[in-house]
C-alpha cells in the first residue's frame, strides 16, 4: 500500500467502510461482527504496511467481540482468528493485551494463551 496515505483510510477504503474522521474508538466504531470472516480473509491476502496491519487487527477484535456478543456459542470464526493471531502475536502484542486482559470482554478467554 502507497507509504504517504493516512493507514485508516487505506484499510477503510479497502473494506468498504465510511469513516467521519472524528473516531475516537475506531476498532469498536468500525467493526461489523457480520465481517468478521471477511476482515481476517483481507488480512490475510492484501499487501499491507505494518500501520495497515495493525489497524486492520484492531478491526478485527472488535468485530469479534461483537461477534461473540451477538453469536454466542458459534466460535469457528474465532478461532481461526486464535490461529491468525497466533502467528502474528509479535506484530501486536498491545492489542492482544489489551483485548485478553480485561475480563468484561468475551473475548479474552480465546486470547489467554497467545
Amino acid at each position: 500500500m502507497t507509504e504517504n496515505r493516512d493507514p485508516l483510510q487505506v484499510v477503510a477504503n479497502l473494506l468498504k467502510l465510511e469513516i467521519r474522521g472524528d473516531e475516537q474508538d475506531w476498532e469498536v466504531e468500525l467493526a461489523d461482527h457480520r465481517r468478521l470472516s471477511e476482515f481476517m480473509e483481507v488480512y490475510e491476502s492484501a499487501n499491507l504496511s505494518e500501520q495497515e496491519k495493525f489497524i486492520l487487527m484492531g478491526i478485527i477484535l472488535g468485530s469479534a467481540e461483537r461477534f461473540l456478543e451477538e453469536q454466542r456459542g458459534e466460535v469457528t470464526v474465532v478461532e481461526h482468528l486464535r490461529t491468525l493471531l497466533k502467528q502474528e502475536a509479535f506484530r501486536f502484542p498491545e492489542l492482544i493485551d489489551y483485548w485478553k486482559n480485561d475480563d468484561e470482554f468475551l473475548l479474552s478467554s480465546y486470547l489467554q494463551d497467545i
